[in-house]
């Protein structure tokens, strides 16, 4: 059968026709404040802070220690780098011309500028007579000067007398060989006296030619240059 309802009749089948929505209101309702994200856990020790974790704290508290720890131990070795290297800077930049040293010569019969030895500078005992040969014969080196270090109470450390060596032997050179040291094919090195031979007054550096780079050995280098 049809049935009815207070606003009139309606389909038995179907049933009450659905209540309208209400009129939306105008203006919206207010809404509350918005608080941001609800706080996450408390932790034990930090009741005041909940939703904080103590550990990230820690992690990033031995992060930045570990940085500055890093950072002052390369500035720890930086230093000790440039200790090292101003230690080593006058061996480094030494010339290096000492080939090496003699026990004192008798100043009669020691090689003189101009004399050819047999054996070559690193090996020549200046104190043996029989090096000196003639100069047209094979020889390994030739006494191109004969200076003499300052007269100091100490004896001059290997690097000031290395300097001391290159800077007379290259006089030398140019006034015995002639021409420009550094753009020549021909060598020198110096023998200098031993730290007993200091103590005993010896004070001559011999600046000896390298002959082999001369003609094999054979006739002086003396105005080649």
């Amino acid at each position: 059968m049809d049935g009815t309802s207070p606003g009139g009749p309606w389909d038995a089948g179907t049933g009450p026709p659905a209540a309208p929505p209400p009129p939306a209101s105008w203006p919206p309702a207010p809404q509350p404040p918005w608080t941001g994200y609800p706080p996450g856990p408390s932790y034990p020790g930090y009741p005041g802070y909940p939703g904080h974790d103590p550990r990230r704290r820690f992690r990033l508290r031995a992060v930045v220690l570990a940085g500055i720890g890093g950072l002052l131990g390369g500035l720890a070795l930086a230093v000790a780098g440039l200790a090292l290297v101003a230690v080593l800077a006058g061996d480094l930049l030494a010339p290096g011309v000492v080939a090496g040293t003699h026990e004192g010569v008798e100043a009669a019969g020691g090689p003189a500028v101009g004399d050819c030895l047999d054996d070559g500078p690193s090996s020549v005992d200046l104190a043996d007579s029989t090096q000196l040969v003639d100069c047209t014969l094979r020889h390994g080196s030739e006494v191109i000067a004969v200076a003499a270090l300052p007269d100091t109470s100490d004896r001059p450390d290997a690097t000031d007398v290395d300097l001391f060596a290159d800077g007379a032997c290259r006089v030398a050179y140019r006034d015995y060989v002639g021409g420009n040291y550094d753009t020549a094919a021909l060598f020198f090195e110096a023998v200098v006296p031993s730290d007993r031979a200091w103590d005993g007054g010896e004070r001559r550096v011999f600046c000896l030619l390298d002959s082999d780079g001369y003609r094999d050995g054979r006739g002086s280098a003396r105005g080649s240059g």
